[in-house]
C-alpha cells in the first residue's frame, strides 16, 4: 500500500517467529535480546524542536514544538503518551511527517522513561511510517525491525505482522519486489490464521502492489477481487490503492477500458478518505491509464465521476507531482516523474522526458545515499 496508512494504522499479526529471506538479523536480535521496555540500537531520533531536513509543521496546523510538558503522575502520563500517539496518527493521516515525528519521539521518549512497552512499540511505528514516507530507509527499517521484536515480546501477533508488512512497504519502495512479496506472504499467512478479514485485504493489496512490479498482473487481478471480496467497500479505508492496483493490472494486460473505470473509482475514494498520498498515487495511476489509452489512438476516454470530462494525462501527472512535494514524498514523486517521462516520450517532446529522467534519478540516488 501507499505509505500511507493502512499498514499503519490497522497492523496484522505475525503467529510465527520466522524471519523473511534475506532480512536483516537486527528484528531477530531485538526479539531474542529485549528487555521488558527499552528498545535496542536505536536510530538517532529527530529532536522534537526542530524536524529533519528542515521541516516544519504547515502554518494552518499547530507546530509540534507547542505541545505542553507531560503532566505529572503515572496516570496522567500514561494518557498524556495515548494522547500523543492519537494525534500523531492524525496528522499522520494528514500526509504531515515532521509533525508526526515530533509527536511520536516525544512519546517514544516518555514510555522509554516509564516502562510502556506496548506505547512504545506504537511510537517505534508511529515513527516508522513517518520516516518511510520522506524516503529515509534505513532509518524507516530500523523503528519497524525494533517495533517487531518488542511486539513479539508481548506476544501482539496482530501488530507483529503489521511490522513485517512495513518492512515489505520499505523493501518496495526501493524497488526490492521479490523481498516485498515474501514479507507481505508473510504478514498475509499470519492474519490469515488469526481470521481478521480486514487486515488480510489490506495484505492483499500491499502484496498485489508488490506483484504488479514483478509484472504478475494476471495474479494481481485475482488477488485485488479476493481482497475487495474481504471488505464493505463502504468502510474499508484502503480501498483506493486496491482500485489504483486493479487498474494497474488491467493496463499491464491491455484492458485499458477496465483499467480506466478502476482509476476512476480510485480516485474518487482518495477524494472521499482526503489523504494526500492516495490522492497522488491515483493521479499518477490515471495518468499512466490515459496516457496508454491516447497511445493506442483510441479517441477520448468515457467521462469520469459525475459524467465529467477526464483530465489528460499531462494534468494528472502534474497534479500528482505537485502532491507528492507538498508532502515531501520524494521517492513517490520520483515515480511520478518517470511515468511522466515516458508520456513525454511517447509524445516527442524528449528534452522533456530527459529532464525529469534526470530529475528523478537525482532523487533516488540522494535518498539511497541517505539510507
Amino acid at each position: 500500500m501507499s505509505l500511507t496508512k493502512v499498514f499503519s494504522e490497522n497492523p496484522v499479526a505475525l503467529t510465527t517467529g520466522n524471519w523473511p529471506p534475506g532480512s536483516s538479523s537486527r528484528a531477530a536480535n531485538a526479539s531474542t535480546k529485549l528487555p521488558l521496555w527499552l528498545p535496542v540500537t536505536l536510530s538517532k531520533p529527530a529532536r522534537l524542536q526542530t524536524p529533519p531536513n528542515g521541516l516544519a509543521a504547515p502554518a494552518n496546523r499547530p507546530a509540534p514544538d507547542t505541545l505542553q510538558p507531560a503532566p505529572a503522575g503515572e496516570l496522567g502520563k500514561s494518557e498524556w503518551t495515548r494522547a500523543l500517539l492519537l494525534k500523531g496518527w492524525a496528522f499522520y493521516r494528514l500526509s504531515d511527517a515532521a509533525a508526526v515525528i515530533a509527536l511520536g519521539e516525544q512519546a517514544r521518549v516518555l514510555c522509554v522513561e516509564f516502562g510502556n512497552r506496548s506505547g512504545l512499540a506504537t511510537s517505534l511505528k508511529l515513527l516508522g511510517v513517518a520516516h518511510l514516507q520522506l524516503g529515509r530507509f534505513r532509518e524507516a527499517d530500523l523503528f519497524f525491525e525494533q517495533g517487531l521484536g518488542l511486539y513479539e515480546h508481548l506476544g501482539d501477533r496482530r501488530n507483529s505482522a503489521a511490522m513485517l508488512s512495513n518492512l515489505g512497504e520499505s523493501a518496495r519502495f526501493q524497488g526490492e519486489y521479490q523481498r516485498a512479496e515474501q514479507l507481505y506472504e508473510q504478514a498475509l499467512a499470519a492474519v490469515r490464521e488469526i481470521g481478521h478479514r480486514e487486515s488480510e485485504a489490506i495484505y492483499l493489496t500491499n502484496l498485489s502492489a508488490a506483484r504488479l512490479g514483478l509484472q504478475k498482473y494476471q495474479q494481481v487481478e485475482s488477488d485485488v477481487h479476493e481482497a475487495l471480496a474481504l471488505v464493505d467497500a463502504s468502510n474499508f479505508c484502503a480501498l483506493s490503492e486496491t482500485y489504483a492496483c486493479l487498474s494497474e493490472a488491467c493496463l499491464g494486460q491491455g484492458k485499458l477500458e477496465q483499467a480506466f473505470a478502476a482509476a476512476h473509482r480510485a480516485l474518487a475514494l482518495a477524494h472521499e478518505s482526503e489523504n494526500d498520498l492516495d490522492l497522488a498515487a491515483s493521479w499518477r495511476t490515471l495518468g499512466q491509464v490515459l496516457a496508454a489509452w491516447n497511445n493506442g489512438h483510441l479517441g477520448l476516454p468515457p467521462s469520469g465521476a459525475a459524467a465529467q470530462p477526464s483530465p489528460d494525462a499531462q494534468t494528472c501527472f502534474l497534479e500528482s507531482h505537485r502532491i507528492f512535494k507538498k508532502i515531501n514524498a520524494e521517492s513517490e514523486a520520483a515515480r511520478t516523474l518517470r511515468a511522466w517521462a515516458d508520456f513525454d516520450l511517447q509524445n516527442g517532446r524528449a528534452e522533456d522526458a530527459h529532464k525529469k529522467l534526470d530529475e528523478a534519478e537525482s532523487i533516488f540516488r540522494r535518498l539511497v545515499t541517505h539510507t
